[in-house]
Order: structure tokens, then sequence, then C-alpha cells
């Protein structure tokens, strides 16, 4: 048998293998009952910032009226430090977009004991950027009341008001001590099992795993982790290639972009549609969502607002669905059929 023949027959048997450990997985029942086992709650439903379309942003105001109003299973929020070392949750490090011109960065602002008297109030109206090239404004009507539910607010008063609901934080400033404080945090509220927790800065993958790596293996296993953009680019990139099933992944849920729709367009926009046309195939892809499901794995698509796009992402595997509308998403759940593997 010539060299030729013999690499031939060797990649052969490695893509055949290869693929059989992707599909084998997935076409056994038996998968389903293992990821729910893990994640013995509903995440169908997730409220962006708190549903930015339905209450002001990271309020708990807006908290409240996703979880009452759209029945959301989950609320995802994005937490920054602050001058004295608070867990303020905010998207921006700069507040000037939901409170007002001149309001200044979170790093230069001092909590003190009662944030009521030191943390601002949002706008009435505050502008929203959406993956599309349709621009919204979130315009609070007379049922926003102005207290302090409608104020910057801290992760802890997030816990506290919302016992055993589950959260998706994402930690946006880098840092190990930062990194280090907040799944400290989680885990002094037991919040460790029903808290997604991560960090989409690059940066923060090294502090994540540090922390990890001071721990005990149990202590590892109780926590939800999502990957970061690292992550996310690896795990394409291994799937492509048909090493995906021989590599350890460290992370619980698999957060991703679906380019659909809005998000397709904003592609287009920004990088051309000859090079859209051939990401989106390569980042779009049901079946290693499925498979990574069978490695217990929680996967959410991001981020989702028009009514088209959410009813095609409906008919994608997905185990849950960022929205910053959760109570459309919640009524066409309820009245559409789906794909959607809940939890």
């Amino acid at each position: 048998m010539t060299i030729k023949k013999v690499l031939l027959f060797g990649l052969g048997a490695y893509v055949c293998i290869s693929t059989s450990l992707i599909l084998l997985p997935i076409a056994l029942n038996d998968w389903r009952a293992s990821l729910r086992s893990k994640f013995p709650y509903s995440v169908t439903v997730i409220a962006h910032r708190g549903g930015t379309l339905r209450g002001p942003e990271n309020t708990i105001c807006a908290f409240r009226r996703a979880l009452e109003e759209g029945h959301a299973d989950m609320l995802e929020l994005d937490v920054h430090q602050s001058k004295d070392g608070k867990i303020v949750v905010c998207h921006d490090s700069l507040l000037d977009r939901v409170c007002g011109p001149g309001t200044g960065d979170i790093s230069n602002l001092t909590v003190g004991p009662d944030p009521d008297a030191t943390l601002p109030q949002v706008l009435r109206e505050i502008p929203i950027e959406f993956a599309s090239e349709k621009t919204h404004t979130f315009k609070a009507d007379a049922s926003i009341p102005v207290n302090s539910e409608t104020r910057i607010c801290l992760l802890t008063e997030v816990f506290d008001r919302f016992k055993g609901v589950p959260l998706h934080v994402d930690i946006k400033e880098e840092g190990y001590a930062f990194v280090k404080q907040v799944f400290d945090l989680l885990e002094d509220y037991g919040r460790e099992e029903i808290t997604f927790i991560g960090s989409s800065h690059w940066g923060n993958k090294k502090h994540i795993n540090r922390y990890f790596s001071l721990c005990s293996k149990e202590k590892r296993l109780r926590y939800r982790v999502f990957g970061g953009t690292s992550d996310y680019c690896r795990t394409h990139l291994l799937y492509r290639m048909g090493l995906l099933p021989f590599v350890k992944l460290d992370y619980d849920v698999f957060s991703i972009p679906v380019h659909v729709g809005a998000m397709r367009k904003d592609c287009e926009k920004e990088y051309g549609n000859f090079l859209t046309r051939i990401l989106t195939p390569w980042v779009t892809s049901p079946t290693l969502w499925k498979y990574l499901q069978t490695r217990e794995i929680a996967v959410l698509g991001w981020v989702f607002n028009e009514e088209e796009d959410l009813k095609r992402v409906l008919q994608f595997p997905l185990n849950g669905l960022i929205t910053d509308d959760p109570i459309l998403l919640y009524n066409l759940v309820l009245k559409d059929h789906n794909s959607l593997v809940t939890l």
C-alpha cells in the first residue's frame, strides 16, 4: 500500500470516527435527561438587561416587570466595579447613556452605605443599541415609578430581591480581583447552580481559570460558567476540524449570536456580503448545538427582538433565547410550534 493510500485511509477513518462521535450521542435519547438534571429549571425566555423594551434596563423595576409581565425564566445583566469596590449592575462602564450626560464612569462612583443616596436614577427615555439598522428608545410611561427601583442597583440588591430566580451575569471588567469578588459572592448567596456566570471580556478567561485552579473540583462542579469569546471561536474551530469530541470543554453554557434577520444585516454592514455569506453557515450549526447538549452544555442564542427573527430561531434546537422583549417571546413560545430543547 502506497503512502498516499495510507494517508487517504487514515484521513477517511479519522473523518468517520469524528463524525460518529458527534452524531451517535445525538441519536441517543438519554442526554436530555442528564442535561435537565444539571439544569433543573427553564431558561427558555431570558430577559436581556431585564428586557430593555419593557423597562428601564438593568434596574430592579425592569427585572420585576420581566418576571411578572414577561414571564421571564432568567434575567440577564452585566456588572462593573465602583470606586469603593461595590458590584454595580450596568451594561456600560460610562453611565451617561442611561443616566444622562456628565454622570460619569462607574469606576469613579463611590456608593457608600446608602445606595439610595448615591446611585443615580436612570433616564425616562433611554436610547437602546441593537444589532440592526433600526433605532430604539425605551420611553417610560406612568406605570414606571421614580424610586429606588428605577435607579442603578447593586448585584447584592438583585440577589436579595430575586431569591431563587436564575440569572445570567456578565463580568464586564477585566481583573482577577473583581472576577474573584463576583464568584465569591455567588457562593456566599448559594447561587452557584442557578446563575450563569462568566465574561464576554477576552482577558477574563485566564482569571476565571485561575480562580478555579485554586478551588476544589467539587466547588467547580457547583458553578454554571458560560464560555467567553475565545471559547466560542475555539469550539467552532475544533468542531470544523473534527477534533471537538477529543477535547475537554471547561464551560457549562454556550451563549451564541445566531446570524438571522437583524443580526445578519448588522454583520453584512460591518463585514460585507461576501464574508457574511461565508461566516453565517460556519457559525450557525444546529448539529454542533445538539452535540454540546449531549455533553451537558446548555446552548443559548442572542439577542432577538423582531417577531420574524424570534419565529425563525424558535425552530432551532436551542435551550433558551435572550431578548429585549420577553413579553413578545413568551407569547410566541405559547402560540407557535417550536424546536427548542426546553429545560
